[in-house]
C-alpha cells in the first residue's frame, strides 16, 4: 500500500511540475515565434503600404491619370478616334 501511495504522489509531483514548468515555457517559446512572424508580417505591410501611397500620390496628376487611362486600357477623349499599328506579317517582304 506505501508503494501505491508513494507512486501517486510521485506522479503528483511530476504533473505539477509540468504544470509549473514546462508547459508556461512551451507557451512562452510559441508567443515568442508567433511575435518574430508577426512583426515580419508588419514590417512586409509597411513596405507595401509605402509603395501603395506612392503610386496613389502619382495619381494626384491628371496628365498620370490620362497616361494610364491611354496606355492600359486604350481609352481616348470624346471626338477623338484611336488607331492602332499592327506589326507586319512574318514571312512577307
Amino acid at each position: 500500500m506505501r508503494i501505491a501511495v508513494r507512486l501517486l504522489l510521485g506522479a503528483v509531483v511530476v504533473v505539477g511540475i509540468l504544470f509549473l514548468f514546462v508547459f508556461p515555457t512551451r507557451t512562452l517559446l510559441e508567443q515568442d515565434r508567433q511575435i518574430s512572424v508577426t512583426q515580419r508580417q508588419i514590417s512586409l505591410l509597411q513596405r507595401e503600404n509605402g509603395v501603395l501611397s506612392r503610386r496613389a500620390a502619382a495619381l494626384d496628376n491628371p496628365s498620370a491619370v490620362e497616361r494610364i487611362a491611354r496606355e492600359q486600357y486604350g481609352l481616348v477623349r470624346p471626338g477623338q478616334k484611336e488607331y492602332i499599328v499592327l506589326p507586319a506579317a512574318s514571312g512577307h517582304k
